[in-house]
Formats: structure tokens, C-alpha cells, sequence
């Protein structure tokens, strides 16, 4: 299963963040949007592959200066 990563921003605080995960469709891949709640409790959303497992994403804070 190739690996994949997203870049995500919280448009009210700025809190940038890093999704990561897996995907099992090699071929013919179509993306979904999926949500995440910020830790100043606004929600944001980026474009995951759809045959990604959800519940297996990571959601990791990125470092302030990167």
C-alpha cells in the first residue's frame, strides 16, 4: 500500500498540520473529502484517497517554523 500525505491549515488560528496514511487502489483513484475537528474546535477539511482507511489517517501537528 503506497503512502500518502496531505498538507492541512485551520483557516481560524492557523495550526498547520500533516495527514498521513495509506491507499490500496494503485489504479483508478478518486479522492473524498475528509474533516477534522482543530484544537481551537474549528473544522477543516482536505482531499484523502478514497480507499484510504479513515480511521487509520494520522493527524500530526506541524513544528512552528517548518
Amino acid at each position: 500500500m503506497p503512502p500518502f500525505t496531505r498538507d492541512l491549515a485551520c483557516r481560524a488560528c492557523g495550526r498547520e498540520y500533516l495527514v498521513s496514511g495509506a491507499f490500496e487502489n494503485l489504479r483508478s483513484e478518486t479522492e473524498t473529502l475528509t474533516q477534522f475537528r482543530c484544537s481551537c474546535g474549528q473544522w477543516m477539511g482536505v482531499f484523502v484517497p478514497g480507499s484510504a482507511e479513515q480511521e487509520r489517517l494520522v493527524v500530526a501537528l506541524k513544528a512552528e517554523g517548518r
